[in-house]
């Protein structure tokens, strides 16, 4: 029911734009003719009447062009008084009925006129089909009551008229039919298409998926590995024919491998998980300066390495109902992320605000920063965005595809603003 309830008002908004495009094309031979009418009236058949009636056409035609010379999206109001115009353009035939009605020759001719108008009126009429009775009896109801009372025989002249009214409903009717079903399936068949277009865009992110994953496995997990046995082999087999600073050399680099193995499994679970199970939101009552305090307490061994700073600058407490592992393994990542961007001695800001009914979070670094074009690739499964630290840190850009799925499971937004040389500053926002 609701399907079709969209596709009718899709079917309306079309007729309402076709004919606010063209409108002008259309209006424009009805006010030439009218105007010749008019000229007709005064100069010819010398009935100034006539002209006032005219005036029901050309007023409206002429508002019509105004508005849509002034107002280019003003559709709904200039469908509204068109339709208003056809209206009126029977309204203006029937008054000329009464106007000739003792005159045979004009009253014929206006007769005449009157089924040419309302012919063309359920050609040109596009409104719902409760409303087009209306558009047609409203005017000719008015005619009737007019004729009676001006006490006019009034039989014939509603008999060679009212027949044409009964096709002119019933044409507009089919023919208003013809264009909705047509209309229908290229609206069924176009959405079919953005669904095939989706299901092959969700097909192309899941191969994305895929192929991330195995070069992870395949690349990025084996490489530290390498490390961490080829120097625990070379301390194993001449731990004595090296020296203690050579040794502590090795074991750093064996210590530094170990920790890129553990986060990088660690996102790789979570990222894993998200896939296949998505998040369980579980919101709680949390203080956002505690927690982002208790994130960067797990950060300070790290960035103590580099004589870096963390700085949480959120001035007053905020207490609010929130995803608490969320915010946490964001933060955790982002922090973790601008420590291995940033240069020694540096510092690392975070904050957290509100703003349209959203909470913001800040994480800003004084680093390398990132040039534009990597900007764009950063949070895309199918990109290769792995770069070395200051301190030629090794990652493999998981951990901001851990970021960003994180935020859409919660129906939030991330972005990145950042100077080439200068730093960066990574925004999430999350709906309170």
């Amino acid at each position: 029911m609701r399907n079709n309830n969209d596709i009718k008002k899709a079917f309306q908004n079309n007729i309402e734009s076709n004919l606010f495009k063209n409108i002008i094309i259309r209006l424009i031979p009805i006010l030439i003719i009218m105007m010749f009418f008019v000229y007709h009236d005064i100069y010819v058949i010398k009935v100034t009447k006539s002209v006032y009636l005219r005036m029901l056409v050309i007023v409206p035609a002429l508002l019509i062009i105004l508005i849509k010379i002034l107002y280019h999206k003003s559709t709904r109001i200039v469908y509204i008084l068109y339709i208003f115009l056809l209206v009126f353009s029977q309204i203006m035939m029937y008054g000329k009925i009464i106007i000739h009605f003792n005159n045979q020759e004009l009253l014929n001719s206006s007769i005449l006129g009157t089924i040419l108008v309302v012919f063309i009126v359920s050609l040109d009429l596009r409104v719902n089909t409760k409303y087009v009775i209306a558009v047609y009896l409203i005017p000719f109801l008015l005619f009737v009551v007019a004729l009676h009372l001006h006490n006019h025989k009034m039989y014939m002249v509603i008999l060679n008229i009212f027949p044409i009214i009964i096709l002119g409903v019933i044409a507009n009717l089919l023919y208003n039919k013809l264009l909705y079903n047509n209309f229908k399936s290229n609206y069924l068949l176009e959405k079919e298409k953005e669904i095939v277009d989706e299901q092959n865009e969700e097909l192309k992110v899941l191969d994305n998926t895929k192929n991330k994953f195995f070069s992870i496995i395949s690349h990025d997990l084996k490489n530290p590995f390498n490390i961490i046995l080829g120097f625990s082999d070379v301390l194993k087999d001449g731990y004595d024919s090296y020296s203690d600073k050579e040794r502590k050399h090795f074991i750093d680099e064996i210590n530094n491998s170990t920790t890129v193995v553990y986060e990088m499994l660690d996102n790789l679970l979570q990222w894993s998980s998200i896939q296949i199970n998505g998040i369980k939101i579980n919101k709680e009552s949390i203080n956002i300066k505690s927690i982002i305090n208790e994130t960067i307490s797990v950060q300070q061994l790290n960035a103590q390495a580099k004589n870096i700073r963390i700085k949480n600058i959120v001035e007053k407490e905020i207490i609010v109902d929130i995803d608490k592992q969320s915010v946490y393994t964001l933060l955790s990542n982002l922090i973790a992320n601008a420590i291995k961007f940033s240069f020694e001695r540096s510092e690392i800001i975070v904050n957290a605000y509100f703003k349209d009914n959203q909470l913001v979070f800040t994480v800003k670094d004084f680093g390398v920063g990132i040039d534009i074009n990597t900007v764009d690739k950063l949070f895309k499964i199918d990109e290769n965005n792995s770069t070395l630290g200051t301190k030629n840190e090794r990652g493999n850009g998981l951990g901001l595809i851990l970021c960003k799925e994180i935020v859409k499971q919660n129906k939030g937004s991330i972005w990145v603003e950042s100077s080439l040389g200068k730093g960066s500053i990574f925004y999430f926002s999350l709906p309170i």
